[in-house]
């Protein structure tokens, strides 16, 4: 579900750090596991994770200071604290750093799952590179390449025109005069559009772009 996900996670406990990659690795998720948050920052800076989820009491930097140095350059990276116990203290500090979730360890299953599943819905909306299209598919606007079932999937110069006009306001009707002033600057046929359109959709995930009856096209993300 979260294969193209790339997620840092430090924790200085062996047995809880191995049992919560397992979680991770079921969920299908790339995960980069470290034992002290000196490591996490080093990891973090050459890596650059889609989600770290950080133990709040651990060696070197605690979870909070790591975050705490990390929103210093970085305010969108979706950041997931742990902690064994909970504290007013730390839940107001976790608040102003804009962490995503502060999990209360032994974390199950279901609750990781959830608070993956709001930063997908982040990163979704917030200016990423990666402009997902559900939970699993996106397109990636520094390298300009689509991934569909983690695999790179071609565009042709049109199709790649088209979606990136959709792309760049979800939800928002595409008119065909807009269509035709962007990529057939000397008119449109009809059939040229279908065209247009019917290849794009086979290469997308199933319900992505929705026909508007005489207005144009629309791009639908699943969240």
């Amino acid at each position: 579900m979260f294969r193209n996900i790339k997620i840092l996670y430090a924790e200085d406990e062996t047995f809880i750090r191995e049992n919560m990659i397992e979680l991770l690795e079921f969920l299908s998720v790339n995960v980069i596991a470290v034992d002290n948050g000196n490591e996490a920052y080093i990891k973090y800076k050459k890596e650059k994770p889609d989600i770290i989820i950080a133990d709040i009491e651990m060696e070197g930097l605690n979870g909070l200071e790591l975050t705490e140095l990390i929103r210093k350059t970085d305010k969108k990276v979706q950041i997931i604290i742990t902690t064994a116990y909970t504290n007013t203290e730390y839940l107001l500090k976790a608040v102003e750093l804009n962490i995503v979730k502060y999990l209360v360890k032994p974390v199950p299953l279901l609750e990781i799952e959830k608070a993956l599943n709001i930063c997908i819905s982040n990163m979704i909306k917030e200016d990423n590179p990666k402009k997902f299209l559900n939970d699993r598919d996106y397109y990636d606007t520094k390298i300009n390449c689509l991934i569909v079932n983690n695999e790179e999937v071609y565009l042709d110069y049109n199709e790649k025109i088209f979606f990136e006009l959709l792309l760049k306001t979800p939800g928002r009707v595409i008119s065909y005069d807009e269509l035709e002033n962007t990529i057939w600057q000397d008119g449109m046929s009809n059939s040229a559009v279908r065209s247009l359109v019917f290849n794009l959709r086979k290469k997308l995930p199933e319900g992505c772009i929705k026909n508007i009856s005489k207005l144009g096209y629309k791009l639908i993300l699943k969240e």
